[in-house]
């Protein structure tokens, strides 16, 4: 199933025993009704059903947004690329048919980083490095590009490649935020990290798994279990959620104005407030960026909203 929203409408193709299905669900403050498009015309001319349809074939876990396009990734090493302004989605060469997890931007390279590998676009070209730890999260920081995975993995990447430090802790890390300065990485039971000359952990204020992260140099928002919502501001962690479906990703609005987190069972949690789930579909990746919010999630499900 694949879905834009538009306004107050959520457009909605899905591919059922092989046969295209049309309609639309129009939002509103209580259940959503579902309102037949007059033809799937008007559909197949705003969502290329090519692109679309690949998009459905694998479960996506991951979207980034930049100034000039967007990347999807998922199950099987599927990467997807958007340029900004466009509505079509096209699939990069495959490097691995590895799972992968996160997606990270700067410019115009890119960084994904999965079940053991890590993937990335440099100069126009990708390459890949395996044999490394599983891998949750990935971000371009000021130390470099930056990942985290089991067992308190933390890798960066240097002139001579990459690197792997001692973060001080076992847990498995599901997340790394950077801001100019800033570094942060979260993870199970509730652990966050922080680089300050090395990577020292923050006291801890939840047992619960943390699933995502987001910051910039002064304020942070964490999410998981449980619904759990943290927020980091004069360097002190508060919770300000302790329950609700569990939340896998959290993106903010740049400057920290705002942020949105997606989880199990369509869960939609704002900065501004919670959102009635418009579908089942469990969601794993958000993206705030230059076209909008991009949410990603099982069955390859991709909501765009403009």
């Amino acid at each position: 199933m694949n879905l834009e929203i538009r306004g107050s409408v959520l457009v909605v193709v899905a591919l059922l025993s092989g046969a295209l299905v049309y309609g639309s669900y129009r939002l509103g403050a209580h259940n959503a009704q579902v309102v037949p498009l007059a033809s799937p015309r008007s559909v197949a001319s705003a969502l290329p059903i090519s692109a679309w349809a690949t998009a459905s074939t694998s479960p996506l876990r991951a979207v980034s947004s930049g100034a000039d396009e967007s990347f999807a990734v998922g199950e099987r090493g599927a990467i997807l690329r958007r340029a900004n302004g466009e509505v079509a989605w096209t699939t990069e060469p495959p490097t691995t048919d590895r799972a992968l997890y996160s997606v990270a931007q700067r410019g115009k390279d890119v960084l994904a980083a999965g079940d053991g590998v890590i993937v990335e676009r440099a100069n126009g070209h990708w390459k890949l490095t395996s044999d490394v730890p599983g891998l949750h999260g990935a971000v371009y920081s000021w130390m470099g590009p930056v990942v985290v995975g089991d067992r308190g993995a933390v890798g960066v990447e240097g002139p001579s490649g990459w690197r792997w430090e001692t973060s001080g802790t076992q847990a498995n890390l599901r997340s790394v935020c950077a801001g100019l300065t800033e570094t942060l990485a979260v993870g199970q039971a509730g652990v966050v990290l922080r680089w300050a000359g090395g990577w020292k952990q923050e006291p801890s204020v939840t047992t619960e798994d943390l699933e995502s992260v987001a910051c910039d140099d002064t304020r942070a928002v964490a999410v998981g279990a449980h619904g759990i919502v943290l927020v980091r501001e004069n360097n002190a962690w508060r919770t300000i959620s302790t329950s609700g479906a569990r939340l896998y990703s959290v993106a903010a609005t740049f400057g920290m104005k705002s942020w949105l987190a997606v989880g199990e069972r369509g869960a939609i949690v704002r900065s501004l407030g919670t959102e009635p789930p418009v579908m089942k579909d469990d969601l794993f990746g958000a993206a705030e960026g230059p076209q909008g919010e991009l949410v990603v999630g099982a069955g390859g499900l991709f909501v765009h909203k403009l």
